[in-house]
Formats: structure tokens, C-alpha cells, sequence
């Protein structure tokens, strides 16, 4: 397709995509000095209004831009049949060879690296816009050949009157291998609804039909969508949109759904028990032809044609077969590239956000790939780690406590010699200002076709405050141990008491360390249920009384806390346990159970509350010091790369004033 620039006779038209306002002036002087005519776009949703509202000649395309990025805008282009000729170069920093290839399997016809000479862009330009030019003679000298070979074609088939039926046979035989040919070739990238449009005409025609339609059929095999009409279908009938049909309630047309096999009916009028009146408006019927796919053992989608003036015969059910298998063999590629997009994008934006690094190193031990994340843990860029091994001595690998760290045990060496994955795996480095990192490393191979170790992902944790964080938690087990046993030695010289209650006889016996847990005199008569949940304060007591309901009504076993409401000299915390008691045919007949003094772990326990709230704090502090250095480092990348654009621009400036001073020179 010609842009308005080539039909018009004017200067070549440059669309220009960057978000970089200084890359746009500086390509757009580059461009207006040479003759072209510039437009300019700072994102990628502009660049695609702008190239479908007028079609420049080329657009120079950035990759990395808010919203979608140029890959995107690539694809896009291609695939709007407006805009799908339009000549595409990328113009960007190169961070990843893969770029390059992913550029121009989005459609790309170049690839130009930042920082660029203005020579070569102008000459890459012209080179493509000349492509472009030829490529349109050449085309328009094949449609000129293509037309006269009609012409001649027509006046040959009109000499030969008397091959006129085996020459109908050919030239419908060829429409349908050309129908074929058309949707497995061309459309495989094109709309849903432009395939099945396309099929719909192919099947009307092949079949020499009136009416036809086609259906997707739901995933729960209920309801049928007819997705397009045929166009004398769309003139007689009240049909602005795809409609949903119930297949159960149906008539003949979707016979073909429920019997899943081709149906045929010749004579429309005759009667039929699956036929069940037309809507009103709707064409009268003659003849019917439906035609089902199935994949998987179910049906898919269905294609309908109807009124054709002779009978449909087998090569007519053929003829939509091969038709329809190719169009659903069409739509499962599509949805299949779509999921497969899908997966690249989520893969793409773990990669982005992820809070962990991810690194990738070749089988000859060069780190390849690293995520934001993984720059920042391990203390250099990517440019920067392309120049290191894996077991490079300016990491300076130690184990945490700083011993040499043997180099087979490094994960690299590990998944290389075992080809298995590795779990954290954890050793320290050290970055180029000397600051120690700890780090926690997994790692698994990716195999290539031949089964070999290809490469090896690694996802690496910083787990220096971590590690810091297990030693104070260390410290304080140790500390909580040293109580545990003091508590647990107290408890083997303290009182545990024991008592029974017998629901038959409602008596109930005690242990005299029972009695002496609670300060009463060994001996005395038990106190009734009522008056012993007297000893405890209201909260303990209605937890208690909770816990002996649950066990009469459900057989529950239970085991609480209960505070004193007047503690004795060595009680003031108990744990009460208690479990059901059952007769021989498994009904409850009472209860059992103890009482222990807890109050020393009681105290071990808010002691342990207090050390472990004071460790949080420290934790939380920490962690809003490390988003304040990460902020100061975020900071400092910005003036980076302000500095570096500036440079840029100084040097184009000294080369202007040398190219001035040579010329005062040659004078």
C-alpha cells in the first residue's frame, strides 16, 4: 500500500516514537536537514493513532516506553492492514541480543543501537524507503501480469465451449484449494472475526449456496454463537450482531451439534421431527447442509449453508469439512500464540517486579542475563557482570563466617557436574566498595533439545539481615532453652494434682497435691462445681465452665490456662487438662483430669513476648534504613544517566566545532 507521500509525489514522511524528548529533537534535526518530513510521538498509543490517521513512509521506533513498549507497537502496526506495509526500525539501546531478535520478529526491518551516527540512520532510511519502493513496482507489475493472465485465462475458457462442465470441475477444485491455501497461509495473524467472515463466503460459494452461517459452540456444549452471516442472510434478516442460540432447544440446524455427524436435508418441506418453525422474517428454506468439527470428542463449531438450487451432495460436505478443520485448526494457533503471549508478558513482569534476583549463566560460567534485582545484589551492572566468571576472584567468595569457599561447591558447579537443581546454597561476596553480602542461592538447569546443560537460572536472596536476624533468634532460643530448663525442673519438684469426677454417683475425689495447689487443707471435702469456679477470676472461669460444657456435650478433651482469683504463696497460674470418661457402650459417665503450676513459664513467656517485640523493632528499623539507602541509589542512577545524556550532547557539539574549525583551516 502507497502512503500519501508516495501517491502525492512529496518528501518521504519520518515518523519518530521515543519518550525521550532529547532523542526526538536530536533525530528530528537529523531528518529536517536532509529533506524528510518528521512527525513525532511520545508514546506508543500516539504512534498508532498517528501512523492509521496518515501513513508515513518509515517510522524509527523506540523499545523501551510507558504503556506499551515498542515490540508491542510493532505488532500492532503489522497486524492493521492500514499500517502493515509501513517500513518499521528500531532504534534503541541494545541491553539484550535477544532484543534484536524479538524486534524483528515483531515485524521489524532494522535494528540501530543507541548511542547512533546520524550517517547511518540516513543511510538505513533511504536504503528501506528505495526497499519500499520497489517492493511496490514489483507488486503492481505482478497484479498487472496477474490481470492479463486473467484476461487471457477468460478468453481461453470462452474458446473451449465444448470442455465447459471439466473445466467448471477445475476451476472449483482450484477455488477450494485456493480457499485452503488462503486461510492456512495469510490468516493465520488476522481477526477471529475476518477468518470465520472469510469462511463463510468460501462455503457459499464452493457450494454454490444462498445462505450460510458459522457457529462456535460453548465450552459447556450448551450454546452456540453465530459468529457471521452471509450477506443475503444479513439483507433479509434482523441480524446486526452475533446471537446466541440454545442447542438443546434448537431445531434441525443444530442437529448436526447433538448427533455430531454431517446432516443433509434436500427437501426442506418434507416432514421432519427435528424441524421447529422459522422466526418470523426469516428466508424460507429449501435445502440445509450443516457441518460439525469435532476435537477431543466434543464439537467445537458448526457451518451451516442453505438454498441451493441443486442437492448437496458428499463433495459439497467435503468441501466445508476441510474448510471448517482448517478454520479451527486457525483459531487454536491463535489462541495458542495468545497464550503463549501471555506466558512471555507474565514471565516478562516477574522478571521486572520480582523481589528476588534472577540471573542466567552461559555453560562457560559468564552471567548473561540479571534482573534489576540481581544488579543490585550483586553490586554491578550488567555491562559490568558480561566481564565476569561465575567463580571470578574479585567476588571474593567466603562462607559467612569468611572461610575460602571451595570452588565445586559453588552452586555453578554443583548443577554443571550433577545436572540437578540446587537449594540454598549460601556463601558471601563482596562488592567493589568492600561491603560483604550475604547470599541465599537456588539454581536448576535449562536443557537443550540434545539434552545437554544449556545454560543455568539462579534466583539469589539477600539474607544478610536475615542471617543477622537468625543469630539474635539463636541467641534468644539459647536464653529461652536456659529458662525451659529451669521451669521444667521446677515443675518436676512442684505439685501436680490429679482428680476424678463420677457423673453416675456425682462424686469427685482429689489428690492431695491437689488440694495443697489451691491452699486448701488435704483431706477436706471437695467444693462443688459452682463454688470451685469461685477460685478463678471471671475471665478463667468462664473459660472453665466453656470448656466442661463442651466436654459433657461433645466428649471434647480440653487444656486451659486459668488464673487464681487469690493466688497462694506458690500458685497463681494453673493449666487445667481434662478428658472424658466413657462405659462400656462408649457413653460419657464423668470426667478426669489435672491441674499444674504454670506460673513460672508464665513469667518465661512474657519475658520471652518482651525480647521478641524488642527484635521486631530492630527488624523494622533496619528495613526502613535499607529503603532509604535504595531510595538515595535510585536517586543517584538518575543523575547517572542525566550526566551521560549530556555528554552525549557535548560531544556532538565539540564535533561541530571541529568540522567548523577544519573548514576556517581548509580556507
Amino acid at each position: 500500500m502507497k502512503t500519501d507521500d508516495e501517491r502525492s509525489g512529496r518528501q518521504p514522511e519520518i515518523l519518530v516514537v521515543d519518550d525521550n524528548l532529547q532523542n526526538l529533537k536530536l533525530l528530528e534535526e537529523v531528518l529536517v536537514k536532509t529533506g524528510y518530513r518528521v512527525r513525532l510521538a511520545r508514546d506508543g498509543e500516539l504512534a498508532l493513532n498517528s501512523a492509521v490517521l496518515q501513513q508515513p513512509s518509515l517510522i524509527l521506533l523506540d523499545i523501551r516506553m510507558p504503556g506499551i513498549d515498542g515490540f508491542e507497537v510493532c505488532r500492532r502496526l503489522k497486524a492493521d492492514e492500514r499500517t502493515s506495509s509501513v517500513p518499521v526500525i528500531f532504534i534503541s539501546i541494545l541491553e539484550d541480543e535477544r532484543d534484536k531478535v524479538k524486534a524483528f520478529l515483531a515485524g521489524g526491518v532494522d535494528y540501530i543501537t543507541k548511542p547512533f551516527q546520524p550517517e547511518e540512520i540516513l543511510a538505513r532510511i533511504q536504503t528501506h524507503i528505495r526497499l519500499r519502493e520497489l517492493t511496490e513496482c514489483l507488486e503492481q507489475e505482478v497484479r498487472s501480469q496477474t490481470e492479463e493472465l486473467t484476461r487471457s485465462n477468460q478468453k481461453l475458457q470462452e474458446e473451449i465451449t465444448e470442455r465447459k462442465q471439466a473445466a467448471g470441475e477445475i476451476r472449483q477444485l482450484m477455488a477450494q484449494q485456493k480457499a485452503l491455501l488462503e486461510v492456512y497461509q495469510t490468516m493465520a495473524s488476522v481477526p477471529l472475526k475476518e477468518i470465520i467472515s472469510f469462511l463463510v463466503d468460501q462455503c457459499v460459494k464452493l457450494t454454490g449456496s444462498a445462505l450460510g452461517f458459522v457457529g462456535l459452540i460453548s465450552d459447556d456444549d450448551q450454546k452456540m454463537e453465530a459468529q457471521i452471516w452471509s450477506e443475503k442472510a444479513m439483507a433479509h434478516c434482523p441480524i446486526n450482531k452475533p446471537l446466541d442460540f440454545s442447542i438443546p432447544e434448537a431445531g434441525l440446524w443444530a442437529e448436526p451439534i447433538r448427533q455430531r455427524r454431517v446432516v443433509v436435508v434436500n427437501e426442506y418441506s418434507a416432514p421432519n421431527p427435528h424441524k421447529k418453525g422459522l422466526p418470523e422474517g426469516h428466508l424460507e428454506l429449501t435445502r440445509f447442509l450443516g457441518v460439525p468439527v469435532v476435537d477431543r470428542d466434543r464439537v467445537v463449531a458448526v457451518a451451516g449453508v442453505a438454498n441451493r438450487q441443486e442437492a448437496y451432495t458428499e463433495a459439497d460436505q467435503a468441501k466445508i469439512s476441510l474448510l471448517l478443520e482448517g478454520m479451527w485448526d486457525l483459531i487454536k494457533r491463535q489462541r495458542a500464540e495468545e497464550e503463549l503471549r501471555r506466558e512471555r508478558t507474565f514471565v516478562s513482569r516477574i522478571m521486572e517486579t520480582s523481589p528476588v534476583g534472577i540471573t542466567l549463566v552461559s555453560r562457560e560460567g559468564l552471567v548473561t542475563f540479571a534482573n534489576q534485582r540481581a544488579e543490585l545484589l550483586l553490586g554491578l551492572k550488567q555491562e559490568e557482570l558480561d566481564q565476569r566468571t561465575y567463580n571470578a576472584p574479585q567476588w571474593r567468595i567466603t562462607d559467612f563466617d569468611g572461610n575460602p569457599f571451595p570452588d565445586e561447591e559453588l552452586p555453578f558447579s554443583r548443577v554443571m557436574a550433577t545436572g540437578q537443581p540446587v537449594f540454598d546454597v549460601r556463601h558471601a561476596i563482596t562488592w567493589p566498595d568492600g561491603k560483604r553480602i550475604f547470599l541465599s542461592i537456588n539454581g536448576a538447569p535449562l536443557l537443550a533439545e540434545s539434552g545437554e546443560i544449556e545454560s543455568v537460572v539462579f534466583v539469589l536472596e539477600d539474607v544478610t539481615e536475615r542471617q543477622a536476624t537468625e543469630e539474635a533468634l539463636r541467641r534468644n532460643e539459647k536464653a529461652l532453652r536456659i529458662r525451659e530448663t529451669l521451669l521444667n525442673e521446677s515443675q518436676r519438684v512442684g505439685l501436680v494434682g490429679g482428680w476424678d469426677w463420677d457423673a453416675l454417683s456425682d462424686t469427685i475425689w482429689w489428690s492431695d497435691e491437689y488440694y495443697r495447689i489451691y491452699g486448701l487443707e488435704v483431706g477436706s471435702p471437695p467444693p462443688g462445681y459452682e463454688e470451685h469456679l469461685k477460685v478463678y477470676t471471671p475471665e478463667s472461669a468462664a473459660r472453665l465452665d466453656e470448656a466442661v460444657k463442651r466436654a459433657m456435650e461433645l466428649g471434647e478433651s480440653y487444656e486451659v490456662d486459668l488464673e487464681l482469683a487469690k493466688p497462694t504463696p506458690i500458685t497463681r497460674w494453673i493449666v487445667a487438662r481434662c478428658e472424658v470418661k466413657r462405659d462400656e457402650a462408649g457413653a460419657i459417665c464423668g470426667l478426669r483430669g489435672t491441674a499444674q503450676n504454670i506460673s513460672e513459664r508464665k513469667k518465661a513467656e512474657e519475658q520471652l513476648r518482651k525480647l521478641n517485640e524488642e527484635l521486631e523493632e530492630r527488624v523494622q528499623e533496619r528495613t526502613a534504613e535499607l529503603k532509604g539507602k535504595n531510595m538515595e541509589l535510585e536517586r543517584m542512577n538518575k543523575l547517572f544517566i542525566g550526566r551521560e545524556l549530556k555528554m552525549v550532547e557535548l560531544k556532538k557539539r565539540i564535533k561541530e566545532q571541529e568540522e567548523k574549525l577544519e573548514g576556517r583551516s581548509g580556507q
